[in-house]
C-alpha cells in the first residue's frame, strides 16, 4: 500500500512566490471540494491508495478538521482511503487533556466512517512529532484512548523505544541523508529487531520524497535544500524503500509547498513528478528494484495539467539554484564543534548537516543510537585545536604593527657573499658576472668585531659599516676578476 501525505490548510494568501520554492499549477483553497476531489482523483490515477492528512484535532474551528470531513466524505466516492497524521504539537491543544479529546474524538468520529484507512480492522493514526513527549507520556495516554490496541499507532521519529507503546515507525523525511538506501534500509532493520526484542509485530513505514528545500519559511533555524536532480532523489528513496522491505510506503508529500516536497503539478514542472511518481509505485509493485530513468521535464501546460481545463493566472516563477545551508556552530574553548539539537533533530540528520558519520557521532558522545535526543542537548560533531589563551607576558611585548600607507623598505643586517663564477672564465671570453642575491630582511647572527677591524676602529680609520658592505661587494668583486685575467695573460 502506498499513501501520500496531504495538506488541508490553504487559502488564497499561501501563494506566494517569495516565501516557496514553486507554486501549484492550479491555485486553490483547501475547502474547495472541486479542489479536493481534483487531488484525489490526481493522487488515485498515479497509484496513491490513500491521503495522511495533516489534523490540528477538533477544536478552535481550526479548517483541517472540517476539511478531513469533506475529504472523507469524496474518498469514499472514489474507494480512495484517507488516514490522519496527528500533530502532537497542534497549537489547539493546551494540555494532554486536549490529546486525550481529540484521539479520543478521531477514533469515535472520524474513523468509523467508510473511507478511513484500516489495516486488519484497525483504524490507522500516524503521529507527527511524537517525541514531543516522553515515552511513558504517551503509555499513559494510550492506556485511556486504546488499551487494547485496537487502533495501530504509526510514531514518527529515529527512537525504536517508542515502539513499546507504538505499532509502528516512520520517519517523516529523510532529506538530510544523501544515502536514502542506506537510510531507509537502517531503519527497517532497527524496526524489525526492536519487535523481536518486543516479541511482537511492528510496522515499518518507509518514506520517499521528490528533495527538500523549507529555506523560504520565515524564522526557521537549520533549514537546508535537497536537491531534487531531476527526480533522481526520488528514485533513489525508492530503491531504498523497496530494499528495508517496508509494510507500507508514504510519500512526503503530495502537496506540502512549504517545505518544497510537492509531487502535486506546479508552475516550474507540470505533471512531471506526478508522473514519475506513478512510474515508480508500478515498478515498486513489480518487485522491481532497479528504477525507470526520468524523462526530461516537460514544460508545462494548461492541457499538461492533470484535472484542469485551464491553468490559473499565477506569477511565473522559477526558482534558481541555491546551496545547502550547513550550520556554522563556533567552536569552543577546548576546540570542539558542538550541535545545539532542536525539534526535529535526528542523530543521523545532524551526521548529514555537518558530513560526518554516525559512528563518528556516537563515539565523540558515548551515545545510544536508539535512545532520544533532548531539546537543547549540546552534540560534539567534531573536535578542533583549542584556542590558545594569551598571556600577559606574551602582549606586553608585541610590536606595534607597521603603517598600512608606508610600504617598509627591506632592512639587510649583514652583508650578502657574492657568488664566484664558474667555471673560471678565459680570456677572450666575454665574462658573466652574476648579481648578488638579496634574500630579503631575514636577521643575521652578530658576530664578534675582529681584532683587525677593532684596532683600526681605535686608530681613527673609518672603517665601513655593515649596512654600507653591499654598494661595495660589486665593485671589488670585478676588481677582483680583472686582476685574474690580467695574471692569466701574463702567464701566456
Amino acid at each position: 500500500m502506498v499513501l501520500a501525505f496531504y495538506y488541508a490548510w490553504y487559502d488564497m494568501s499561501t501563494w506566494n512566490p517569495d516565501r516557496l520554492p514553486d507554486l501549484p499549477a492550479q491555485t486553490y483553497v483547501s475547502t474547495d471540494p472541486a479542489t479536493i476531489e481534483r487531488h484525489v482523483r490526481q493522487a488515485q490515477a498515479a497509484g496513491v491508495d490513500g491521503f495522511v492528512q495533516s489534523w490540528y484535532g477538533p477544536g478552535g474551528g481550526n479548517q483541517t478538521e472540517s476539511n478531513l470531513s469533506a475529504l472523507l466524505n469524496v474518498a469514499a466516492a472514489h474507494n480512495f482511503r484517507v488516514a490522519v497524521d496527528f500533530e502532537a504539537g497542534s497549537p489547539y491543544f493546551s494540555g494532554p487533556a486536549d490529546r486525550v479529546a481529540a484521539l479520543q474524538h478521531l477514533l469515535t468520529i472520524h474513523a468509523q466512517q467508510p473511507a478511513y484507512l484500516r489495516i486488519d480492522g484497525r483504524p490507522v493514526v500516524f503521529f507527527w512529532a511524537s517525541w514531543l513527549l516522553s515515552v511513558d507520556a504517551w503509555a499513559q495516554i494510550r492506556q485511556q484512548i486504546d488499551p487494547n490496541h485496537d487502533s495501530l499507532w504509526i510514531a514518527e521519529g529515529t527512537s525504536v523505544d517508542y515502539l513499546a507503546v507504538f505499532d509502528g515507525l516512520h520517519l517523516y523525511t529523510v532529506a538530510w541523508s544523501a544515502d536514502p538506501v542506506g537510510t531507509l534500509t537502517h531503519w527497517g532493520n532497527q524496526v524489525r529487531a526492536r519487535a523481536a526484542a518486543l516479541g511482537d509485530y511492528r510496522y515499518w513505514v518507509a518514506t520517499v520524497l521528490p528533495g527538500w528545500d523549507d529555506t523560504r519559511i520565515p524564522g526557521r533555524s537549520g533549514s537546508y535544500v535537497r536537491d531534487r536532480a531531476g527526480g533522481a532523489y526520488y528514485q533513489q528513496c525508492w530503491a531504498g524503500a523497496a530494499a528495508s522491505n517496508p509494510d507500507l510506503v508514504v510519500i512526503t508529500s503530495f502537496n506540502e509547498w512549504m517545505e518544497g516536497t510537492a509531487i502535486e503539478p506546479s508552475v516550474s514542472s507540470g505533471t512531471y513528478y506526478l508522473d514519475l511518481t506513478a512510474q515508480l509505485i508500478a515498478s515498486h509493485r513489480a518487485g522491481t528494484v532497479s528504477m525507470p530513468a526520468p524523462a526530461a521535464a516537460p514544460t508545462p501546460t494548461a492541457e499538461g495539467v492533470s484535472g484542469a481545463s485551464a491553468v490559473p493566472s499565477v506569477p511565473s516563477y522559477t526558482p534558481g539554484p541555491t546551496a545547502t545551508k550547513l550550520p556554522t556552530p563556533t567552536p569552543r574553548p577546548d576546540g570542539a564543534i558542538v550541535h545545539l539539537v532542536e525539534p526535529g533533530d535526528t542523530l543521523y540528520g545532524i551526521a548529514s548537516q555537518y558530513g560526518v558519520t554516525l559512528d563518528d557521532l556516537l563515539r565523540l558522545n558515548v551515545l545510544d543510537p536508539d535512545r532520544t535526543l533532548r531539546i537543547g542537548q549540546p552534540v560534539v560533531v567534531a573536535m578542533g585545536e583549542p584556542t590558545p589563551t594569551p598571556t600577559a607576558t606574551a602582549t606586553a611585548h608585541l610590536p606595534n604593527p607597521p603603517s598600512p600607507t608606508a610600504p617598509m623598505a627591506p632592512v639587510l643586517d649583514a652583508p650578502t657573499e657574492l657568488r664566484a663564477p664558474s667555471p673560471s672564465p678565459v680570456v677572450g671570453e666575454a665574462v658573466v658576472l652574476e648579481a648578488p642575491t638579496l634574500e630579503g630582511p631575514t636577521p643575521m647572527p652578530v658576530e664578534p668585531e675582529s681584532a683587525a677591524g677593532a684596532g683600526a676602529r681605535s686608530a681613527g680609520v673609518a672603517v665601513p659599516s655593515p649596512s654600507a658592505w653591499p654598494c661595495l661587494a660589486v665593485p671589488l668583486g670585478l676588481a677582483a676578476l680583472l686582476v685574474l685575467a690580467w695574471a692569466r695573460m701574463r702567464r701566456k
